[in-house]
């Protein structure tokens, strides 16, 4: 009775158990295929999010860093920076992680794993591989272009120190985990090539890289948020304006969030039966957190053209004589004696305005 056995729950149990304990991992999916096939059961195609949302953020993440190139070529105060090389590679490969997206949504992303053929199902876990050397490179290679900004912004002995520190923890970070992602199996193709049982390889265990790198990145994200903060206060600004300057310097938390809401799906992800569905979110969350990470590092250079196009807003007014002088506050050096040391703004983007005589 076909009916009696697609509807009793227990007797699908004790199914599965017996063939996934006697059985191989490709006759287990095609028993699967067979009972979905009998029963009615209609394929689910759970791609649609990984079409969309990957292009989207990418295409912001690009338009920002586009901003950044405008930006710093029409100020006049300053050409292409270290910050600026920095997060060039990442805009690159965060790139390439979105046609990935776009590779595995149009390859069986999102479509349970006994519904493709086995050489299908190794493709796309070795393109799972690359994705995640990828992400693993763009994160602390963004935060190390975020830090050598800071080092031109904030000269103080203090930040410089502290932000040195930061950028070689980055750099350790970048280094530590691109190697434990690679060398996840030994040798480096049982990544991918282990999941049918036939594939003879050593993995470590993808949990606990997944949280050292996890808790590692949060706590980094912490204190580069809240490193500059003291000193943005003390910036020789209007209250509102100076409110603006530390929101934009905050807005690096949304990273942090996103990144705690990847590592619940990419925990699951790791004791996965069905990887081909199950990678989705992990893949979407890994795309938007990769392209928040360089709209938030890119974002100064958006409020540097708005200083220049409302400086009564996003400026800082210093007054001369008939002479007005916008500042977008985004480049201060120190002014020190032997009383005391104190921060003195200086404008990366300018614009003078002359005001008529009363």
């Amino acid at each position: 009775n076909t009916t009696c056995l697609c509807t009793n729950q227990q007797v699908i149990a004790e199914l599965g158990a017996c063939v996934l304990e006697k059985c191989s991992v490709r006759d287990a999916l095609s028993m699967q295929k067979f009972s979905d096939e009998t029963c009615g059961k209609v394929m689910v195609d759970k791609s649609g999010p990984a079409r969309i949302v990957p292009p989207i953020f990418g295409a912001l993440a690009v338009l920002l860093f586009v901003i950044r190139i405008v930006a710093r070529f029409t100020s006049g105060k300053r050409s292409w920076g270290a910050d600026d090389w920095a997060i060039v590679p990442a805009v690159v490969a965060m790139i390439a992680l979105v046609v990935l997206c776009g590779f595995l949504a149009n390859d069986g992303l999102g479509i349970d794993m006994w519904y493709l053929d086995p050489d299908r199902i190794t493709y796309l876990l070795r393109t799972f591989f690359w994705g995640e050397v990828l992400y693993v490179f763009i994160i602390p290679v963004t935060k190390i272009s975020v830090l050598i900004f800071y080092l031109q912004i904030f000269p103080e002995r203090f930040y410089r120190r502290a932000t040195m520190t930061l950028i070689v923890l980055n750099a350790c970070y970048l280094v530590a985990f691109l190697l434990t992602t690679v060398l996840q199996c030994t040798p480096v193709e049982g990544a991918w090539l282990t999941w049918d049982g036939t594939y003879h390889a050593e993995c470590r265990s993808l949990n606990k890289q997944v949280w050292a790198a996890a808790l590692t990145g949060i706590i980094l994200d912490v204190a580069m948020l809240v490193l500059p903060m003291p000193a943005l206060w003390k910036l020789k600004m209007s209250i509102r304006k100076k409110l603006q300057v530390m929101f934009m310097f905050s807005l690096g938390i949304f990273v942090t969030i996103v990144s705690a809401v990847r590592l619940q799906y990419i925990v699951a992800f790791a004791t996965t039966r069905n990887p081909t569905q199950d990678f989705v979110p992990v893949g979407i969350w890994s795309v938007v957190e990769v392209s928040v990470s360089i709209i938030c590092a890119c974002l100064p250079a958006l409020r540097s053209l708005l200083a220049l196009a409302m400086p009564k807003s996003f400026g800082t007014t210093h007054k001369s004589g008939k002479t007005s002088e916008y500042t977008s506050g985004m480049r201060s050096n120190a002014q020190s004696n032997v009383q005391s040391s104190r921060i003195r703004v200086k404008s990366e983007f300018t614009v003078q305005s002359r005001r008529p005589e009363d």
